[in-house]
């Protein structure tokens, strides 16, 4: 990994021999506590967690100085940090059976805002996810993520032709007849473009990812082979999630945020203009129940920016 290849192709795997934990007891323990809090697809670190878990974190935790790899090498906003909020995701990802859209950017709906917008195209600007996969990533299983390399790197901050390439391949996959043709014949030439024009991520349980939030990219898919032998129904998903309990077949994901202040600055923007949940009020439940795994520097950061933007009032 390196900081030349994060800025160039929008992503980078940290590679570990530091990880105390197995793979395996974590996605048991997972299990468990999906149900134990009675959700099926996005368990938060505010919710109730284990003493496995907690130990899973602290090996992340202790990959903190990995960050400096891609810290901007500019005079300002030079320092990254890890971020909230922590969540551990539960089999995300799209199928033939889902009509909604799976392609896109975590920085979207920052594309609103002229405020974001100056600051998404500075190339001092870094923000984006830090993520783990308790499982391969495989084409008849998916279980990773797919994104569309250097894609971030365009001018036009919706996306570069394999961007919408991609989609227009989704929407005809979803819908016309040609969905229906398409798995009955098995017919892989759609699907060798999503190849083609994208690239899946596969990563083994001693690296993690990190990836820019301007990089498209999406969950990876999971065939209608391995679908009928789930024997999964559309009414079985909902958002490209599957609200199944799979069992050993289920597929976790860990992730939180990294950036610096300048990226942190359009996502706060952003996230507190959205009416469905208050995220910067989230945000400070985490740092006071982990503040050791975020850092001391990365809560005053924080805090400091939601004043800067007048958003106290949302710290509750």
């Amino acid at each position: 990994m390196s900081f030349k290849e994060f800025k160039d192709k929008g992503y980078t795997i940290i590679n570990s021999k530091k990880f105390k934990f197995n793979p395996e007891d974590i996605r048991l323990e997972l299990e468990n506590l999906f149900n134990i809090n009675n959700t099926f697809d996005t368990l938060f670190a505010e919710d109730k967690l284990s003493e496995t878990i907690e130990k899973f974190l602290d090996s992340i935790s202790n990959q903190k100085d990995n960050l400096d790899l891609i810290k901007n090498l500019y005079e300002e906003y030079n320092k990254s940090f890890l971020f909230p909020p922590i969540h551990f995701m539960r089999n995300y990802f799209p199928t033939p059976l889902q009509l909604k859209e799976s392609w896109h950017t975590d920085s979207g709906g920052e594309t609103r805002y002229s405020f974001c917008n100056e600051r998404l195209k500075n190339n001092k600007y870094t923000f984006g996810k830090v993520g783990y996969y308790f499982q391969e990533n495989s084409k008849f299983w998916g279980g990773g993520i797919d994104l569309i390399p250097s894609d971030h790197r365009r001018r036009k901050l919706q996306g570069g032709y394999r961007y919408k390439i991609l989609k227009f391949c989704n929407f005809i996959l979803r819908k016309t007849k040609l969905s229906k043709r398409y798995f009955s014949s098995n017919n892989k030439w759609l699907e060798e473009q999503f190849d083609i024009l994208s690239k899946k991520i596969n990563t083994n349980q001693n690296q993690i990812i990190l990836f820019d939030a301007r990089v498209p990219h999406r969950g990876s898919y999971i065939g209608m082979d391995a679908l009928k032998e789930l024997n999964l129904k559309s009414d079985d998903i909902e958002n490209n999630r599957i609200k199944k309990n799979l069992k050993t077949k289920n597929k976790y994901a860990f992730y939180s945020h990294f950036g610096n202040k300048l990226g942190l600055e359009s996502f706060l923007y952003d996230r507190s203009r959205r009416k469905d949940r208050n995220e910067i009020g989230q945000w400070k439940r985490q740092y006071e129940k982990y503040i050791e795994f975020f850092g001391e520097e990365s809560y005053e950061v924080f805090i400091k920016t939601v004043k800067n933007l007048s958003l106290e009032h949302l710290l509750n």
